[in-house]
Formats: structure tokens, sequence, C-alpha cells
């Protein structure tokens, strides 16, 4: 309700790393599909215990790629037809929310054509369809509500392939000097700066479930180099999504930019519109520019980040007061949207003549 903004820019993402997922896994395993990239990612790939039979981590896309490359593991098949079988997606419910949303829009575009009004409600509405099109776009392919995984057998890695794998998806917790650069296996750039998904002040990872099944040594190497903002899920594997400032293409910054551009700007059609108050008008006008200015001022921030000579709390200041002017913009058109459904002019009850669409007898 509050983003779906970032929920469609987010499955955009899902959907490009799972097309890496085919480019890097396709030479070794020619089943392998964007279905089963986004298998992986979702955690369908499990390794279990030889000896108790327990579930002891999750490999996704990164670390399957890894230990392909290092010829360590062989990835099970999964056929097509298994995912769909383990998927819960339900395509008669995608097929009604496809025609209703079609018939809404339909409607929408008969009522700007007679020159009938639309209330706000109806606006937002057309701004969610077109997130929730994209979604659909991106997750096609993508299993829903997954109930089972694959196992995996345990390929026995050692202190040292474990240590390997960790640097190779980890962030490491300082920043290398000038004359000391991070190991090659962990990255080609220095990680003087990262880009979070959801902005957090970093902290040493703590290992709180599955420890048992980690070599202490390792554990200490782990909990002294890397880092994490939020729980790990199982094993010692962050639960953060990152990214060098340099791996930030084009690409990603025009799909933020265009999905953001589209669901904000469709809000500024309500410029003249009628609204019960001239304050709630001017607010409206005020919010869906400062969603707009959000937007398009993230890159910039990003930028100004960057050359903060401060690295700690100072150059997260920009992301924070974006972050909550955005919320407060946004909380506002959600309220005004049924708020404003106080005092209507009377057109708005007008329905829609289809008759001048269609031919007819007089």
């Amino acid at each position: 309700m509050i983003c779906p903004d970032g929920l469609a820019v987010s499955s955009c993402e899902q959907w490009r790393n799972a097309r890496r997922s085919v480019k890097a896994l396709k030479k070794t395993y020619p089943w392998w599909t964007v279905t089963h990239g986004f298998y992986a990612e979702m955690g369908g790939y499990r390794v279990i215990s030889a000896t108790t039979h327990d579930q002891m981590y999750i490999f996704r896309v990164k670390e399957l790629i890894w230990m392909t490359k290092q010829g360590i593991l062989t990835i099970p098949e999964v056929s097509l037809d298994e995912l769909h079988d383990k998927s819960n997606a339900d395509w008669l419910v995608k097929g009604i929310a496809l025609v209703q949303s079609t018939w809404f829009m339909l409607q929408i575009c008969a009522r700007v054509n007679q020159h009938l009004p639309i209330t706000t409600l109806e606006l937002a509405t057309v701004a969610f369809i077109g997130c929730t099109g994209l979604m659909y776009f991106f997750w096609w392919h993508k299993p829903m509500d997954l109930e089972t995984f694959t196992p995996i057998p345990d390929p026995g890695l050692t202190s040292a392939q474990l240590c390997r794998l960790a640097q190779s998806i980890c962030l490491l917790h300082e920043v290398s000097e000038w004359y000391r650069p991070p190991p090659k296996e962990a990255h080609d750039q220095g990680w003087d700066w990262f880009w979070f998904e959801k902005p957090m002040v970093l902290m040493r990872l703590e290992v709180i479930s599955r420890g048992d099944k980690v070599a202490a040594d390792l554990r200490a190497v782990v909990k002294d180099n890397f880092t994490a903002h939020a729980r790990i899920t199982s094993w010692f594997m962050p639960a953060v999504n990152e990214s060098h400032s340099s791996e930030w293409g084009p690409w990603d910054h025009l799909c933020v930019f265009l999905v953001g551009t589209l669901f904000n700007g469709i809000h500024c059609a309500a410029w003249k519109f009628s609204f019960p108050t001239p304050t709630e008008s001017l607010l409206w006008k005020i919010s869906t520019c400062i969603m707009l200015g959000v937007i398009y001022l993230w890159v910039p921030f990003s930028g100004l980040t960057y050359w903060l000579p401060n690295r700690g709390w100072l150059k997260s200041i920009p992301y924070w007061f974006a972050t909550l002017i955005y919320f407060l913009a946004r909380m506002y058109l959600l309220v005004e949207v049924f708020f404003g459904m106080r005092a209507m002019e009377p057109a708005v009850f007008l329905t829609v003549e289809w008759t001048q669409y269609f031919p007819h007898a007089g």
C-alpha cells in the first residue's frame, strides 16, 4: 500500500537476477531456466545433513554459481513440471484479476473520453494497477508460495572453502586501506560505499542459528570480518542485499526512474481535480511533487553520500530524510483518497454511455 513502486522495482531486480543465473549456469546445466533462477533465489535448494537429515543451510544463486565454477557441487535437476507442481500459483485467480483490471481501465478511459470526472480513489487505483501489471510481467515465471524444497547432499566443504564462499557473497566489516585491497575472491572493487535496499547501521555479524554446524575457527572468522544488518536466516549468510556503487548501471537507475515516474506521475493527474477544500488540493500537489522529487533526486543523493568525508552516520542522512518525507507524502495520499470522498461533485455518479462506442439501432 505504501510503496507499490518499490515492489515493482524489486520484482524487476529479481527477474534480472534470475536471468543472470541462466547466463551463468545454462552452459553447465542446459535445463536451467529463469524459473529455476527464481526457485533458487527463493531458497529452493537446501543442504541436508547426511547423518541427522536436518536442514543445514540454503544455497541461493550466488552460492550455486560459485560452487559450480569451483566444481564443488552438482545441482540436482528439477523439471519445469515439478516446479509448477510445487508452486501454488492459481492461474484462475490471476486471470480474473487481469480481466477485472482491464475492465476497470476501460471504464477510466471511457470516462476521460466522455469528460466525466474521476475520483482520487480511482486515480490511485490506476497507479496501483500499473505497478501490479509490472509485477505480473516480471514474476510471470516465478513459482509462488512454495512449501517444499529440493534437498542437496552436504558437499562437505572445508573451512577454507567456506571462507572463500563467504568472501564471495559477504561484505567486509571495515574499509580496506589503499595499500591493502580486499581479497579478489570477495570483490574487485573497494568496499568503501554500499547501497542497501534497507539502509541500516552496520554491525558485526552474530551467528544466531546452526552455529554447531560450523567449525569454530570459521565462526571466529565470520564474526570478525563480515557484516549484516538483520538476522541471518541460516548458516552464516547475511540477510542483506548489497552491491557496490559501480555495479549500478544505467538500467538500474532507469528502472527506478521509470517505475517511480509512472506511479507518482499518475497521481499528478489529479492536479486540477475538485477537492473538498483548497487546503486538501494544495497538500495533494505538494505531496505528489515531493514523491516525484525524491525519485528524481535519488541518484544525486547517492553521489553526494559517496563524496562526503565522513563515512559514518552523516552519509545516511540524505537517505533517511528522503525516506521520511516520501513516507509522509505517501501517507497523506492514502488518507486523502478516502477522506476526500466525503464531498464529491455530482457528475462523479454519472455512468459511462457505452452506446457511443458500439453500433446500435436508434
